[in-house]
């Protein structure tokens, strides 16, 4: 059975609302024992929400395949399909639909990524670089970029799979995938908002013996 508490931690983004913002921590007082509220879940953004089931379904497909090349014959060859259509509630064809544009999806971020970094790393080292520096237009296009392949994908998604089967699916990308976010920390540029995965209350593909 696979690692179900696997998460990816991903740091590096192009968020152009905050891109080169240096901002200080905050320094927050807590409230008093008889003062305090309740903690609040903040309301995550629905592209933040699947760029973590984007990233961590990808990474879950990658080691299935691995787990099935190791141990030939010991999982039926439809397994993650059974599985994570079983949690969502949609059919395995349906889920396939879904694999096939996380894995495209997932693999035009690694390349967005990939160019963000390298356009950030320019940018930093440039000679008249300053906090107070305006990100580039590529810095900021790229930024766009990633949040337009994800948008797409979700809208692909929903045309494909139809009302019923997708709002099963959303159902399901909300309960697993709350995040909360901060901004950069002083001296290490923009970045985008650092999302921190809280466990699953549904269980990963698994593979059964």
């Amino acid at each position: 059975m696979f690692n179900s508490s696997k998460r990816m931690l991903l740091v590096l983004a192009c968020g152009s609302t905050i891109a080169l913002a240096q901002t200080a921590p905050r320094t927050t007082v807590p409230p008093s024992p008889s003062t305090a509220s309740p903690a609040r879940h903040k309301r995550v953004p629905v592209g933040l929400k699947y760029w973590l089931f984007i990233t961590e379904k990808a990474n879950d497909h990658d080691s299935i395949q691995k787990e099935m090349r190791d141990n030939p014959g010991r999982f039926p060859p439809d397994v993650e399909l059974r599985n994570m259509s079983m949690h969502i509630g949609i059919r395995p064809e349906e889920y396939a639909t879904v694999l096939a544009h996380i894995l495209d999806a997932n693999g035009r971020l690694e390349e967005n990524r990939t160019e963000w970094a390298m356009a950030l790393s320019n940018f930093q080292n440039s000679a008249d670089y300053s906090a107070k520096s305006i990100p580039p237009p590529e810095l900021v296009a790229l930024s766009k970029e990633h949040d337009a392949i994800i948008d797409r994908t979700i809208r692909s998604l929903k045309h494909e799979l139809g009302d019923r089967s997708f709002s099963m699916l959303n159902s399901w990308v909300d309960l697993n995938f709350l995040a909360e976010t901060s901004g950069p920390a002083p001296g290490t540029g923009p970045s985008r908002p650092r999302p921190v995965v809280n466990p699953s209350t549904e269980p990963a593909p698994a593979v059964e013996t």
